[in-house]
């Protein structure tokens, strides 16, 4: 199977210029200083107070900003955001809270924003060496169980992003909105 950078796949399904991306978990902002480069507004989210210091101690390189928080209560507007990121954290997120996280994507995004989920597969000479403190069947949890409290409004980005991880496959057309835009009330 062809091996492809997950910014590459960033880029070839959602578009990022003048997009509203809140990125989960941002760590010290590579995401965001990527998103950022491409046109996005990215907000990097970030528990770790140290990492975040880190992440805000590199000179911006476009429209971005940091700010503390966590995945199951989010710091954003309800209603703000065009795409939530999750980039290898959402298995950081307990299992009792994975639903509390997912419902607060669901609240940041616009009416047909997008969840966009990378995570590590839990396989491999890494996770073989690191099973002593990353258990594979919690590492791999959130995808196994994404369905279980996932809010309506994103079962139809869940099948999209499970479509471009099967092996074998690759979507490379921008991805669908799960529902179309609301048309604004005319008097």
């Amino acid at each position: 199977m062809e091996q492809i950078s997950g910014t590459k796949l960033i880029e070839e399904n959602l578009e990022l210029e003048h997009a509203a991306v809140i990125d989960v978990g941002c760590g010290d902002g590579w995401i965001c200083r990527f998103l950022a480069e491409k046109g996005a507004h990215a907000t990097g989210i970030e528990v770790s107070p140290k990492q975040l210091a880190h992440a805000r101690s590199i000179p911006a390189v476009a429209d971005e900003h940091y700010m503390q928080g966590i995945a199951e209560d989010l710091p954003v507007r309800s209603g703000t955001a065009d795409v939530v990121l999750f980039y290898n954290s959402l298995h950081h997120v307990d299992a009792m809270g994975l639903p509390w996280a997912l419902k607060e994507a669901a609240r940041v995004l616009k009416h047909g924003g997008i969840l966009y989920i990378s995570e590590p597969m839990a396989e491999g000479a890494y996770f073989e060496l690191s099973g002593q403190w990353n258990d594979p069947q919690v590492t791999s949890l959130p995808m196994k169980s994404l369905a279980e409290g996932l809010p309506d409004v994103l079962k139809t980005p869940l099948k999209m992003i499970q479509s471009i991880l099967t092996p074998g496959k690759r979507k490379t057309e921008p991805a669908a909105q799960p529902h179309p835009p609301e048309e604004p009330e005319t008097p």
